[in-house]
């Protein structure tokens, strides 16, 4: 289930990105571990950078791979 937070910080990730497309990754939806989540969407906020440039964003390919 998501938390406040997630959706929190997915509407400031929306907001920082409205114009671009494809801002999540295919598998972005298909991964129920919000804890990784909200630590990706927190660095890509504060740093204004996609996803996919995540430093975190390996350990959660690795997870969506193994889910």
């Amino acid at each position: 289930m998501e938390n406040k937070e997630y959706l929190i910080l997915s509407s400031m990730y929306k907001k920082i990105f409205k114009d671009k497309k494809n801002i999540y990754p295919n598998e972005w939806y298909n991964v129920k571990e919000y804890e990784l989540k909200n630590k990706i969407l927190k660095e890509c906020i504060e740093n204004k950078i996609l996803i996919i440039n995540s430093s975190l964003y390996y350990e959660f390919r690795l997870y969506s791979l193994n889910s």
